[in-house]
């Protein structure tokens, strides 16, 4: 949920592998979190279209769409947390849209994870993932 971003960059930062899914179909509903510190990480590098791509099949047809950028870090969460979708400078949760998480707070702690996993597999992260760098920021 939308906790998921303290709990990956803090408790979860020395496992390369993690990924995060909802289960809706589940009564009551819950998650399911797999954390692997002995294996790959999950997906990178992504083009720019892929992680496009990804992210706009995740809007449910209700949200009103607005032009959004998703740059290496954001499309790193967006891999490990299934359910999570931008949408202008939010995530939001695919299963519960009123829950955000700003961007600029993916970015923030996101840096040093991907720091980290570039350090880890630097044949994996060795050139740009294509993903669209956000104006500004480093």
């Amino acid at each position: 949920d939308y906790r998921f971003v303290e709990l990956r960059c803090n408790d979860l930062c020395s496992f390369p592998y993690v990924l995060l899914c909802h289960g809706a179909t589940h009564v009551p509903q819950t998650y399911c979190l797999r954390a692997k510190r002995h294996a790959e990480p999950v997906g990178l590098p992504l083009t720019s279209q892929a992680a496009k791509a990804m992210n706009a099949a995740r809007i449910p047809s209700s949200v009103d769409i607005k032009e959004t950028n998703i740059n290496e870090r954001e499309t790193l969460f967006l891999q490990e947390h299934l359910s999570a979708f931008k949408n202008g400078n939010d995530f939001c949760l695919a299963h519960s849209i009123y829950r955000y998480v700003p961007s600029h707070a993916v970015r923030k702690k996101y840096k040093s994870l991907l720091d980290q996993l570039r350090q880890r597999f630097p044949a994996r992260f060795g050139g740009d993932c294509g993903a669209t760098p956000e104006r500004g920021r480093p």
